[in-house]
């Protein structure tokens, strides 16, 4: 099935580079996966953090982060000793449209990240053919890490303009959403905690 989604990484200027993923869209799998990456990204770059602030350098920071965070299975594979065929989820967009109406927003500056998480009705081209999405939540990864999330009610009421809801369908779909912030809350914390304690 897969958790699929458009990752488009913009710099301050409005450039971008748009990256696709299968698996990676889950909104609390990819939270985990940005913080991750940003410290492997910030350790990589070291003085050079200008590097963090360049759309091409980060994609392939964050499609080497996968492969490192993955190296196990890869060396498995390497060794003969892993039957499946793989390949690495991340990827860049190209032809693919097919974004199961998930949208990342990365935006990228030597002294932090962004991400935004939007639902959208349809897959487009351009970022800024995204006329229509709505705001899930925003993280910002920096000195410190900050979270915004929507308020589910208005979430809901937002995605009704192209999503059909009964009244309890309603209701189900803002419990939903509600689970789903907790959830991303609760990565956020336990990888705070980590970086705490390490």
């Amino acid at each position: 099935m897969g958790e699929r989604c458009d990752l488009f990484i913009v710099d301050e200027s409005g450039e971008y580079v748009d990256l696709y993923a299968h698996w990676l869209g889950y909104p609390a799998y990819m939270t985990e996966f940005i913080l991750e990456a940003y410290d492997f990204a910030k350790k990589l770059a070291g003085k050079q953090k200008h590097w963090l602030s360049y759309p091409e350098d980060v994609a392939s920071y964050l499609i080497g982060y996968e492969a490192f965070s993955d190296h196990e299975r890869l060396e498995k594979k390497l060794k003969g000793e892993y039957p499946f065929s793989i390949h690495l989820d991340l990827r860049p967009r190209g032809r693919i449209r097919d974004n199961d109406e998930r949208l990342y927003i990365l935006r990228v500056s030597e002294e932090k990240w962004i991400l935004e998480y939007y639902e959208v009705p349809d897959s487009y081209d351009r970022l800024e053919d995204y006329k229509e999405k709505v705001l899930i939540f925003r993280l910002e990864m920096g000195k410190e890490i900050k979270f915004e999330e929507g308020n589910p009610e208005e979430i809901v009421d937002r995605l009704a303009k192209w999503r059909m809801y009964s009244e309890e369908g309603k209701r189900k779909e803002i419990e939903y959403y509600r689970k789903k912030l907790e959830e991303i809350k609760e990565v956020i914390r336990k990888f705070c905690v980590k970086k705490a304690l390490s």
